[in-house]
């Protein structure tokens, strides 16, 4: 019963995760079902998304120190 109703979930709505799937059941459906169960199913049917990896920052390089012409400039 789990595994039909989140199959039928994420064909529909392909960009959610198992914990949008799991609030959705709980707050939407009021299932009963608790996390870990529905997590397992989840993973058996694999399901799982693909963790996209961050964007590195491009950081500028820092100017250079000015170096004074005279003392307590």
């Amino acid at each position: 019963m789990i595994a039909e109703r989140l199959i039928g979930l994420t064909q529909n709505q392909r960009n959610w995760g198992f914990r949008l799937c799991f609030l959705y059941f709980r707050n939407v459906c009021s299932y009963p079902w608790n996390h870990k169960r529905v997590y397992r199913i989840y993973r058996e049917l694999q399901l799982n998304m693909r963790i996209k990896p961050h964007k590195r920052l491009v950081r500028e390089k820092p100017k250079p120190l000015a170096v004074p012409e005279q003392i307590n400039e």
